[in-house]
C-alpha cells in the first residue's frame, strides 16, 4: 500500500490525516499518522486489508493515532 493510498483513503473516510506525527522512539522524526476513534481506525484497517502492516498505535486521551514510521513526513 503506498503513502498516497492510505492518505487518500483516511481522507475519503473522513479521518484526521497528518504527514507531521512523531511517535514512541522516532526521536523527533515525522511520519503519516491517521487518528480518530478505535472503530473508525480499525475499520481503515479492515479496509486496508493486510497492505496497512507496518503500523503503529498511540492512544490519545479519547481517540487513537495508527502511524507509519516506514512512510517519512514530508
Amino acid at each position: 500500500m503506498s503513502k498516497k493510498a492510505i492518505i487518500a483513503k483516511g481522507e475519503e473516510m473522513g479521518l484526521s490525516v497528518s504527514l507531521n506525527y512523531s511517535g514512541r522512539g522516532m526521536f523527533g522524526a515525522t511520519c503519516l499518522s491517521v487518528s480518530g476513534s478505535r472503530s473508525e481506525l480499525s475499520e481503515l484497517i479492515m479496509v486496508l486489508g493486510t497492505k496497512a502492516r507496518g503500523y503503529s498505535e498511540d492512544t490519545l486521551g479519547m481517540g487513537v493515532v495508527y502511524y507509519w514510521p516506514a512512510y517519512k513526513g514530508d
